[in-house]
């Protein structure tokens, strides 16, 4: 799905071409808390100390998930900081379910 060009996020910079109100009205279809463009207005649970825990559980979703899974472990890997820890705010319980039980969150 291609995202129209000229639609902003309030942020600028690579957000660019993201349509924020496509993505909130996803987000609200899967029971995800929208969320705004502008980092500064959302404290994120993701921190780079449990990023391993994250990459871990990525991996196992990937290796062992459904197709829904799967596409979330790849768009984990593809994203910059800030995208991680918005996908891990959003889906912070299908992380959980894959991590593995060695590493506790």
């Amino acid at each position: 799905m291609r995202v129209r060009e000229g639609v902003a996020c309030a942020s600028g910079g690579r957000d660019q071409n993201i349509a924020p109100k496509v993505t909130n009205r996803i987000m609200e279809i899967v029971g995800a808390t929208p969320f705004s463009c502008k980092p500064e207005e959302k404290t994120m649970s993701y921190t780079a100390e449990r990023s391993d825990y994250y990459t871990h559980a990525a991996h196992n979703m990937e290796q062992h998930g459904g197709h829904f899974a799967a596409a979330l472990a790849r768009a984990y890997y593809a994203a910059d900081s800030w995208n991680r820890a918005r996908l891990v705010e959003a889906f912070e319980h299908m992380f959980d379910d894959y991590a593995p039980a060695d590493m506790s969150n």
